[in-house]
């Protein structure tokens, strides 16, 4: 996804959540090396308040971890 689209749909995102609000998404593990993938990540931690990583999902075909990112209330 290209960083202009990912920015407006990432705008759209914390605009509508509520305060303490989650937004949840996953990830393969093995683009998360990548350049958009550890844009993207560095995207969310500016954005939102809280930001975890998930342990690797390994029973995902491919591996995949998970991005909670909450606002503070």
């Amino acid at each position: 996804m290209r960083r202009k689209q990912r920015g407006q749909i990432l705008d759209a995102v914390t605009e509508v959540l509520a305060p303490g609000g989650r937004f949840t998404t996953s990830a393969y593990l093995h683009a998360a090396w990548t350049p958009p993938a550890r844009h993207f990540t560095a995207e969310l931690a500016c954005r939102f308040d809280r930001l975890e990583r998930s342990a690797v999902l390994w029973g995902n075909l491919p591996p995949a971890f998970v991005h909670r990112a909450t606002q503070n209330p």
